[in-house]
This record gives structure tokens, C-alpha cells and sequence, in this order.
């Protein structure tokens, strides 16, 4: 009995990418072979579903067997190079083939890349200063111009706000945005992470987005949109500290606050006001939103 066409293909797309592993064209053709093993694995009949998983598995063990030590040194990988391997880890993880160290490894260096680290002092023991980096909701924001679909525009309040079922998955916003906070859905997270009934965890206050769409943090545009509905209601204006996103509810050092920057008496306004505020690549001229406070750090004891 023939095998199926898409096994085929996959062991074509795993030959090649074998023989080019530590280039963009070889991890292309990895992501893709993987691809086509998670349809065997999803559709195809038992038999066929074992040797993809098989497969999967025997390439994943000569994969990271050359590529670990790359991996694991995370601080020292390019940013393409990392973008490149977080996309093998996740094909990997849909065909349900469980990881080498050196993957888990890649997980942590992709996280780490949310939250900036930075070290000052001596080597062995430094001083750690950390900054998270969202979406800087920019004023003169780069991914707006450049998407063909205007899937990202910029709305009256000032937020960069995203349309998802416009997305038709170009990428060109995320290789335009300075401060790579942008991220795309390579495969349908939603179907495998939540199947039925398990969607019903899931906030209906919020779009599930769907495979080869972009996404980005949005300020929790729902929250807004909630304090402002329940605010009309109430015949009032928006109070300050109506809108709490759900990082700054999170934060159990109260180091995010969000706000209404127009609002002068507003306590964001306030701390942007502050000598000690900054923003990241200033000199982009692209306007962020987001204002950082310089730290103080006081080193010497009284």
C-alpha cells in the first residue's frame, strides 16, 4: 500500500532541510516538512500516524543534536536565527514530539526576549536590570504604513489597534517594527491548545486569532472598551484607574500603570512628567507611547 502523498512530501522537505540544517532555506524547509507530518498525524489512518510521529521524532533527535549548543548559548543567537529555531520548537510541539533539553532551553531565550535583561558590574556577580518590552503603541508607528490589508491603524485614542480578520499574514509589520513585538501565528494554537470543551475558558472578550494572522499586545482594548461602556451607563466621564490592562493587574510591584495621557491630574501623566522618564530608541522618531522610569538604586548603605 502506497504511503500517503503528504508523508512523501515531508520526507523530501526533512531530507533537504538535514542537508542545509544551519540555513534559513534548510530551517524553512523543516518548518515545513513538519508541517505536512502534522496532517498525516491529524488525518491520515493509524499506521500512517505512527511513522510521521516517528519521523518527527528521529529527525528532532539529529536536529538538535547539531543545533544545541547554539540554542542553549541564548544570549548569542541572531535574532533571525532565534526567530528561525522558535518556529522549529513549535512545529515539533504540534506534532506532539517531546523536545531535547536544548529546545527547552530556546523556549526560555524567546520568553526572556518579552522581558529584557540587561547586566552591569562585575561577571560574576552583576547587578540585573530587567524591562519589559510590549507593543510601544507608537504615535508615527511603522508596521501602519507598510500593511497592504490595513490591518493595523491607528485608532482616536492613539492606540495602534489591530483588525484580525482583515490579516492576510504579509509579515510586513513585524520586519518594520523597531522594537520586534509583533508575532505571527504559524499554526492554529487555538484548535490543538483548547480543544472542545475546553473553548469555554477562553475570554469572549477577546478575538481568538487564527493561523497566519499577526498579533501584538493591544493594551487590553477590551478593558477599555468595558470601563467605557459601564462608564456611559453611568452618565460619567472615565475616572483615572478605570482601566487596569491585565500586565499592570498582574504586576505585584505596581511597576505598570496605565492611563489617560491627555488627563494632566492622571497618574500616568503625572510619571511621564517625571525627569527620570525615557523611551526606548528614541531616536526612531516613531513616538512611543510607553514611557520608562530610570531606576534608583541606591548602593551604599547609610
Amino acid at each position: 500500500m502506497p504511503e500517503p502523498q503528504e508523508l512523501s512530501k515531508a520526507r523530501r522537505c526533512l531530507a533537504r532541510a538535514e542537508a542545509e540544517l544551519r540555513s534559513a532555506d534548510g530551517l524553512k524547509e523543516l518548518v515545513e516538512g513538519l508541517a505536512f507530518l502534522e496532517d498525516v498525524i491529524g488525518t491520515g489512518t493509524a499506521t500512517a500516524a505512527s511513522t510521521a510521529r516517528n519521523l518527527a521524532t528521529t529527525y528532532a533527535a539529529r536536529i538538535y543534536a547539531r543545533v544545541g549548543d547554539a540554542v542553549a548559548a541564548d544570549e548569542q543567537v541572531p535574532e533571525p536565527e532565534l526567530e528561525h529555531f522558535f518556529k522549529v520548537v513549535l512545529a515539533f510541539d504540534q506534532v506532539g514530539v517531546e523536545l531535547p533539553q536544548a529546545a527547552q532551553d530556546l523556549k526560555i531565550a524567546v520568553v526572556r526576549r518579552l522581558i529584557d535583561r540587561y547586566y552591569e558590574g562585575d561577571v560574576d556577580d552583576p547587578r540585573i536590570h530587567h524591562q519589559p518590552v510590549p507593543c510601544m503603541q507608537c504615535e508615527q508607528a511603522p508596521c501602519e504604513v507598510v500593511c497592504p490589508v490595513a490591518a493595523t491603524v491607528h485608532g482616536d485614542e492613539g492606540l495602534n489597534d489591530m483588525v484580525y480578520n482583515r490579516c492576510v499574514g504579509t509579515r510586513y509589520c513585524g520586519n518594520n517594527c523597531p522594537y520586534k513585538v509583533r508575532y505571527f501565528n504559524w499554526y492554529a494554537y487555538a484548535k490543538t491548545a483548547f480543544p472542545e470543551p475546553l473553548t469555554l475558558q477562553l475570554n469572549p472578550d477577546v478575538t481568538v486569532r487564527a493561523r497566519g494572522v499577526m498579533e501584538k499586545c493591544t493594551f487590553c482594548i477590551q478593558r477599555i472598551r468595558g470601563a467605557q461602556n459601564a462608564a456611559r451607563l453611568e452618565d460619567r466621564v472615565l475616572r483615572d484607574g478605570d482601566v487596569v490592562t491585565a500586565c499592570a493587574q498582574a504586576c505585584p510591584s505596581d511597576a505598570i500603570v496605565f492611563g489617560n495621557m491627555k488627563d494632566t491630574d492622571s497618574r500616568v501623566a503625572k510619571l511621564q512628567a517625571n525627569h527620570r522618564g525615557y523611551h526606548i530608541l528614541e531616536d526612531t522618531n516613531v513616538r512611543p507611547a510607553v514611557t520608562y522610569l530610570a531606576k534608583v538604586r541606591h548602593r551604599t548603605e547609610a
